[in-house]
C-alpha cells in the first residue's frame, strides 16, 4: 500500500471531534504513514495553510461552531477554495449542518448562512463524509454531487472488548456531565424504583455534574459515582456491562459517540429521552425506549445483540480509516 502525507485540519476546541482526529492520526501513523494534525483558527490560518503540499490528503473536520463562535465561519471558504487548488484530495467530513430556526426567529439567517456553507463546501472537496443518513440525504438534496459515504461516529475508546461473561444487572450511564443530566432530568424516581426492583449496580462514569441539587438527589440512588476514568478501567467495566442508558431524539440518536461507544462493547442501550414522550414503540433497531425488567424475550434480545454488532463495525474507527483511504485520489 502506498503510504501517504496526511493532514488532519480541525478546530482548536476540546471535544468528540479532537478526540477522534487524534485516534484517526495515531492509527494512520501506525499504518506507515505520514500522518499530521493541523488545529485551525482565523488568526493561524494563513501560516498554516501555507505549509500544506501539492501531495497532501487533506481531511478536513468540519463543525461549524467550532471555527466560528456564531456557527458561520465564511471565511473558511475562500481558505479551502485555494488550498483545493494545490492538492487532489480534500476530504471533508461534516460532523454538524446547520441549526434549525423558524423563519420569525432572529437567529433564522444564521441558519441561512450555515445551509450556505454547507452546499459550498460540496462544491470545494473531492469527496464526502457525514455520520448519519439524515444530513447525508440533506447533502445529497442540496450539494453537488460528489462521491460520499456515512461513517458513524465511531467511539473514542480504542481499547477491544475483553471476552468476559455479560454481568445482567450492570448497567452504565456513560458520557460528559451534560450528557448524564438529560438522563436523570425527570427520570430519578423511575431510575430509583429500577435499580431496587432488580437489585442492579449501576456505574456512573463522567466528570463530575454541575447540578448540586442532582447530586444531592443522587445520593438517595445507589449509584457507583465513578467519575472521570481512564480508557482501559473503563473499557474493563463496559466489557461486563449489560445496559447504557444515554438520552437524545431519535432521528440523531445513531450519530452519538455515546451511543457506538455501547454499541461496541455489547451494551443494549437504553434511550430515556423517549420516556415521557407516550412512546409506543418499545424496540427501536438499536436500542430500547423503556426501563425492562431483567427478562427481555430471547428473540427481541437476539435481534438488538444482532444489530448492535453490526453497527459497532460500521461505526468503528478502522472502518473509518479503509474509507478514508480507498477514496484518496492517487
Amino acid at each position: 500500500m502506498k503510504k501517504h502525507d496526511i493532514k488532519i485540519i480541525l478546530t482548536t476546541q476540546n471535544g468528540g471531534v479532537k478526540d477522534y482526529s487524534e485516534n484517526l492520526n495515531a492509527l494512520f501513523k501506525k499504518k506507515g504513514h505520514n500522518s499530521k494534525l493541523i488545529f485551525l483558527n482565523k488568526e493561524n490560518r494563513i501560516n498554516l495553510l501555507k505549509k500544506i503540499s501539492n501531495d497532501d490528503v487533506i481531511i478536513f473536520q468540519y463543525e461549524a461552531y467550532g471555527f466560528q463562535k456564531k456557527g458561520v465561519p465564511l471565511w473558511l471558504l475562500k481558505d479551502l477554495k485555494n488550498l483545493k487548488k494545490k492538492t487532489y484530495n480534500l476530504i471533508i467530513f461534516f460532523h454538524e449542518l446547520y441549526a434549525h430556526y423558524n423563519f420569525w426567529h432572529p437567529y433564522f439567517i444564521v441558519m441561512k448562512i450555515q445551509k450556505y456553507i454547507c452546499v459550498e463546501l460540496t462544491k470545494i472537496c473531492s469527496s464526502w463524509i457525514t455520520n448519519n443518513k439524515i444530513y447525508s440525504d440533506w447533502l445529497v438534496n442540496n450539494g453537488i454531487k460528489k462521491k460520499n459515504f456515512i461513517c458513524h461516529t465511531a467511539s473514542s475508546i480504542l481499547i477491544k472488548k475483553e471476552n468476559v461473561k455479560k454481568d445482567k444487572k450492570l448497567v452504565i450511564i456513560f458520557g460528559t456531565a451534560a450528557s448524564r443530566y438529560k438522563v436523570y432530568k425527570r427520570n430519578l424516581d423511575k431510575l430509583e424504583n429500577w435499580i431496587k426492583n432488580h437489585n442492579l449496580t449501576v456505574v456512573d462514569i463522567g466528570p463530575k455534574l454541575k447540578s448540586k441539587d442532582l447530586e444531592k438527589q443522587l445520593k438517595k440512588i445507589n449509584l457507583q459515582i465513578k467519575g472521570k476514568m481512564n480508557f482501559k478501567d473503563i473499557a474493563k467495566i463496559f466489557s461486563k456491562a449489560n445496559f447504557g442508558l444515554f438520552s437524545t431524539t431519535n432521528k440523531v440518536a445513531i450519530k452519538g459517540g455515546i451511543f457506538s461507544t455501547y454499541c461496541k462493547f455489547g451494551i443494549v442501550p437504553i434511550n430515556t429521552h423517549n420516556f415521557d414522550k407516550n412512546f409506543k414503540k418499545k424496540y427501536d433497531k438499536y436500542w430500547i425506549n423503556f426501563l425492562p425488567n431483567l427478562n427481555i424475550p430471547s428473540n427481541k434480545f437476539k435481534v438488538l445483540r444482532t444489530n448492535i454488532s453490526h453497527h459497532a463495525k460500521k461505526s468503528s474507527i478502522n472502518h473509518h480509516i479503509n474509507i478514508y483511504l480507498n477514496n484518496i485520489n492517487l
